[in-house]
């Protein structure tokens, strides 16, 4: 027999298996995937949740219940309260998104184990790098299927981008979550008609594009001057160290341009404000270059003046 015949038939026993699976297992994936969950804000209760959702999504859109089953077992663990951590691209066949994929992970993981990581939008965010890497790897049966001994990849290519961009917007949700937790620095004068003070925003990976928290900071700068007799406002934008110098220091004056228009429509006069960019040259968080730091994603607001 030659080695043409034996993978023929080897083909046709694991589509037997994989036939076999699709037409028992459905009901025992659907009973568990079905399963009440707490409903509590951990970090664990609400990756179970997210998991849940991911799984309803593999079966009934996909019809994939082998990988919806992968889903349905990490619910189960994260909502024993285990500690889940993001699959790793390494382990699956992901063909054309592997690079991607682990420069992905890296991100990921550095803002699992950052301080404050454990809440609900950061527990999306796994859940997201989870289906891109499911959605990256699901060719196991087809042409070049990895169960037969290819390469892998993905059967629907537009899913798995959809996947990524979903990963990608949450990660800078994530990122700021841990950034926002901080309050606005306020420094009094010791004249009761003096007013000074510093606040910072922050911003979403090369974005600038204010944020309700970042909005919610700006109307406190107005309150502040509000009556004043004089004041100024200096704006100053930063960004973190991916890029190069002449990007950063346009993007940092984009975040200061945005302050300064918010401070507008609340009543600011535009003379009263200065902007100016900083660009990657004056870091918050000392890093490496080319390192996303969702704290150096900042534009900082110092006001001085009299009532």
């Amino acid at each position: 027999m030659n080695l043409t015949v034996i993978k023929k038939l080897a083909g046709v026993g694991a589509l037997g298996m994989a036939v076999a699976f699709t037409g028992c297992a459905p009901f025992t994936v659907q009973n568990r995937m079905e399963t009440a969950l707490p409903s509590g804000n951990s970090f664990s209760e609400c990756l179970a949740r997210e998991y849940q959702e991911r799984a309803h999504s593999e079966a009934y859109r996909d019809g994939n219940w082998a990988d919806s089953h992968l889903f349905v077992e990490r619910m189960q663990s994260a909502a024993a309260g285990q500690a889940i951590p993001p699959l790793n691209p390494d382990d699956y066949a992901v063909a054309d998104h592997r690079a991607d994929l682990e420069e992905a992970y890296e991100l990921l993981i550095a803002a699992l184990r950052t301080e404050g990581s454990e809440n609900c939008v950061c527990a999306r965010t796994q859940r997201y790098f989870d289906g891109w890497v499911e959605q990256a790897s699901d060719n196991k049966l087809g042409v070049g299927g990895s169960w037969f001994g290819g390469s892998g990849g993905s059967v629907q290519p537009a899913w798995t981008l959809a996947e990524r961009a979903a990963f990608y917007e949450s990660l800078d949700a994530c990122e700021l979550s841990l950034v926002m937790e901080e309050e606005p620095v306020k420094v009094a004068d010791s004249e009761p008609e003096a007013i000074k003070g510093s606040y910072t925003v922050y911003f979403a990976f090369d974005k600038s594009d204010l944020t309700p928290e970042a909005k919610t900071v700006i109307k406190e700068v107005v309150s502040l001057i509000y009556g004043a007799d004089t004041y100024s406002v200096d704006v100053v934008g930063h960004t973190d160290t991916v890029g190069t110098v002449q990007y950063n220091l346009k993007l940092g004056q984009r975040r200061a341009d945005a302050v300064e228009k918010f401070l507008m429509q609340q009543g600011v006069k535009k003379s009263t404000i200065t902007t100016t960019s900083r660009g990657k040259s004056e870091l918050e968080v000392q890093t490496k270059d080319q390192i996303r730091e969702p704290r150096n994603r900042r534009a900082v607001i110092t006001v001085d003046g009299e009532k």
